[in-house]
């Protein structure tokens, strides 16, 4: 018993360590690029380590400084034709029922629950999850120019409503934007990941199910990533490779407790020093497919450009060398200045 799990201490310590500094490596990175952009701003902290005390960090990079809602809403192609974003609806629609099928009846029902422990079943959890906010963005944009306009007693009561009702909605669609956008990162970039180490080291079988839960979730993520205006940030590299360490800490944790028998998948035992090496190249490939998603979002861009379609390369805007602090206050949803930056939320 103790042969079988003699290398688990040190394969912990080697994937916490390389957790650890490719997660002190994006934001060091990332603290550099935040002080050029605040540069001007003499509260901006100039250390790296004492900014990762700083707030407004975090808020630059999730996002909040630069959240449209309609960046998750609306199709890439909608200046062509507003049909593409309905069309996106009815796609994210579409592959919801579809992979909460997959991952209810089959994973659960069919498997009486017996299958929970694999990444796969994570990941496909995972899309059913993405496809499901996604679709909740389309609609809420789609049904936005039917909301009919509540009657109050006085002028007063209108203002103060309606800046409430509005304050409400900027809150709301700024979390539903960030949460879409790292959901899409995490789950095209992860599901490469599974298709090419499933076809690649476990199985090329070309049954159903296989196409379906290992294949079927790129193809539809890729065509996903084709049609809509999310998009692909360097520097949340590091969610993804939380996603994946998640896993692998939960597994050793499942395993050596004897919540499950044996390894999920073989490539993970530690009773070989080949282990150190198997962890180490999937932590470096699943760095390479994020990669692989960034490539994608540039090549995409030039597709577009070609087709003579406006594209926002810094995330955003054309200020996106100088963010604004406007999402920087904690207090901004609490004040009457968040009407006068609805017009960027919605």
């Amino acid at each position: 018993m103790v042969e079988k799990y003699r290398f688990l201490p040190a394969i912990v310590l080697v994937v916490l360590a390389e957790y650890i500094s490719s997660t002190i490596l994006v934001l060091y990175y990332y603290h550099s690029i935040y002080k050029k952009n605040f540069r001007n701003d003499e509260n901006i902290n100039t250390s790296f380590w004492r900014s990762l005390r700083d707030k407004d960090l975090y808020f630059t990079y999730f996002g909040y400084n630069d959240s449209r809602f309609d960046q998750v809403c609306k199709s890439c192609w909608d200046s062509k034709s507003p049909i593409f974003t309905y069309f996106l609806l009815c796609f994210r629609f579409i592959c919801f029922l579809f992979y909460f099928g997959v991952g209810c009846v089959t994973d659960y029902v069919e498997s009486k629950g017996q299958n929970w422990f694999y990444f796969t079943v994570w990941n496909v959890d995972l899309i059913s999850i993405y496809y499901f906010l996604a679709t909740l963005s389309s609609l809420k944009w789609v049904f936005s120019t039917t909301n009919s306009t509540c009657k109050f007693r006085n002028e007063s009561d209108v203002e103060t409503n309606e800046r409430r009702n509005l304050r409400k909605v900027a809150s709301s669609n700024i979390s539903l934007t960030i949460v879409v956008k790292i959901l899409f990162e995490v789950c095209l970039a992860t599901a490469m990941f599974v298709s090419t180490v499933d076809f690649l080291l476990l199985s090329s079988n070309l049954d159903f199910w296989n196409v379906v839960e290992h294949l079927t979730t790129s193809c539809s993520l890729l065509t996903e990533m084709s049609l809509n205006s999310i998009p692909v940030r360097w520097e949340h590299i590091w969610i993804n490779l939380s996603w994946t360490c998640l896993y692998v800490m939960f597994a050793m944790v499942i395993v050596p407790t004897g919540i499950i028998n044996d390894w999920p998948y073989d490539f993970m035992r530690l009773d070989s020093s080949a282990c150190f090496i198997w962890y180490t190249v999937l932590f470096i490939m699943s760095i390479l497919f994020y990669g692989v998603l960034i490539v994608l979002q540039l090549g995409k861009q030039r597709v577009l450009k070609h087709f003579g379609i406006q594209v926002c390369e810094n995330d955003d805007n054309e200020d996106a060398d100088h963010p604004s602090n406007e999402f920087t206050d904690p207090n901004l949803f609490r004040s009457s200045e968040s009407i006068a930056i609805l017009d960027r939320t919605l």
